[in-house]
């Protein structure tokens, strides 16, 4: 008989205990030498003991780091904590290390999570939870916070944020925590959630909480008052932010409308109910355009008064001005624009019926009245002057000016003649050169531009000059008479 020894086999990088991030990859080492003459060497995982698919699982990978053996545990979720064992065998040997890897990360969801009748009225509950300490992922639970919704809402909302956990804590009891909830919206039904947090950051949410409702209240909240005036001729405009439908407390819900006249503190105010809108007109008659108004509003259901809105300050409606401007006159800008002024009206409730809002200018080709259309020009603001531009070259425009405010405009002032000065060279020197003509200065010279009919009279030229690769709005400028050269002074040496 023959005997034949053999070497065995021998982990010589075996894999580790090891704590991976969740939505992380890490990677266990496991590396065996052995009889390399006589046997092929193969490597199982196994997971709790139950072999892993590699083939089947994504999670699962076989590769190398640092040229050694080993496997990858990819994109790491929790349910990837605990015990993984490395196989090594041939077909009579076989040997194998554990190692435990932890996944690490924010807290798992709380359980248990229902209400109970708190303490402090029909408006508090206490939300119970149960919280497993097994579950808080490598990192303790250092808060909670509380979501919650409505049958009136869409999203849930954020109403406690970063509970202390030590806080929720109840006595005596195995794993249950707690937190009271106080200031509910009256005839609304809540569902709530609960969320834990730790230094990795905050978990998923739990299940729902089973439904409290809360009992019908006056609303608890105030409307605020939001226009300043506005409306038609004889109105008075009332206009305020609504109430959500969570915080109306109750059925037959509606407003409750209050004005008077500023002036008028020592009377009562007036009021009406007005239903569930967000705006009321009240006539208070031609003759009583453009005056403050003191107005509040309040909120009213079935159960009660809500709070009252803080004062506001409302216009009411500003009439149509019944005065002009006057003394138009006019100064031209150049071949294409006018500058016109007038005397403004008076900024006052007696001039304007309400406040200047600007100036409307129109203005007209008196060459061709018939077939030219009337154009316009607004200046918006209590101001004495606009600008008219993009006309025509030694044109003749009829001008007239009238005031707006918010109500409309007023009857137009007397037209005014205005002309525009003449049509700008249409062309531009030619053959331009330079020469030196001093230590700071250059000698420029040129072929000058005659003047075409419907051209303004030449008066001189601009010699204009800057840095190269400065932008020309910086250039400076030298202004010459109707002459073929010039000279530019103060210029730096060794620029260009």
């Amino acid at each position: 008989m023959k005997l034949t020894v053999t070497s065995g086999i021998h982990f010589q990088t075996a894999p580790i205990d090891q704590s991976v991030q969740v939505n992380k990859t890490t990677f266990l080492y496991c590396d065996a030498s052995y009889d390399t003459r006589r046997y092929d060497l193969t490597y199982t995982w196994k997971f709790n003991g139950r072999p892993i698919s590699i083939v089947n699982d994504p999670f699962y990978r076989d590769g190398r780091r640092e040229n050694i053996n080993g496997l990858y545990i990819v994109n790491a979720q929790y349910r990837h904590t605990g015990v993984y064992e490395c196989v090594a065998e041939t077909v009579t040997l076989s040997v194998s290390k554990k190692a435990f890897v932890t996944v690490k990360g924010p807290p798992s969801e709380p359980a248990g999570v229902y209400v109970e009748h708190g303490a402090g009225g029909n408006e508090t509950v206490r939300l119970i939870w149960t919280w497993n300490p097994s579950a808080d992922h490598g990192y303790p639970v250092l808060f909670f916070e509380i979501d919650a919704i409505t049958e009136f809402e869409n999203e849930w909302t954020v109403l406690a944020t970063d509970i202390p956990q030590y806080l929720t804590v109840i006595k005596g009891t195995d794993m249950k925590n707690y937190f009271e909830l106080k200031n509910l919206l009256p005839y609304n039904s809540y569902r709530f959630r609960v969320r834990a947090k730790n230094e990795q950051g905050v978990g998923p949410a739990s299940r729902e909480s089973n439904v409290y409702h809360v009992p019908a209240a006056p609303p608890r909240k105030a409307p605020v008052v939001t226009n300043k005036g506005g409306g038609s001729v004889g109105l008075l405009k009332i206009e305020w932010t609504p109430l959500s439908r969570s915080e109306e407390g109750g059925q037959k819900f509606g407003y409750r409308v209050f004005w008077r006249l500023a002036s008028e503190t020592k009377k009562a105010f007036h009021e009406v109910e007005v239903g569930n809108v967000t705006q009321y007109y009240h006539t208070v008659g031609l003759e009583n355009y453009y005056l403050l108004y003191t107005v509040k509003v309040q909120a009213y259901n079935k159960e009660g008064n809500g709070p009252m809105s803080d004062y506001a300050d409302v216009y009411s409606a500003e009439g149509m001005p019944t005065i002009r401007p006057s003394n138009v006159r006019y100064n031209p800008i150049n071949g294409t624009a006018l500058t016109i002024y007038w005397d403004p009206v008076p900024n006052t409730r007696e001039g304007i019926k309400g406040r200047v809002r600007g100036y409307r200018i129109d203005y007209i080709d008196k060459n061709n009245e018939t077939g030219c259309q009337r154009c316009s020009t607004f200046v918006y603001g209590q101001t004495d002057h606009g600008t008219i531009i993009g006309l025509e070259p030694n044109g003749d425009y009829w001008v007239r000016v009238t005031v707006f405010n918010s109500a409309g405009i007023s009857t137009i002032s007397e037209r005014y003649l205005c002309s525009t000065y003449e049509a700008p060279p249409g062309r531009f020197p030619q053959f331009v050169d330079v020469f030196p003509h001093g230590e700071h200065s250059a000698l420029v010279r040129w072929r000058g531009v005659n003047i075409i009919q419907g051209e303004a009279t030449l008066n001189g030229y601009k010699l204009m000059y800057w840095s190269v690769g400065d932008d020309i709005r910086t250039a400076n400028f030298t202004l010459v008479d109707k002459v073929n050269e010039g000279v530019i002074y103060g210029l730096q040496i060794d620029v260009i």
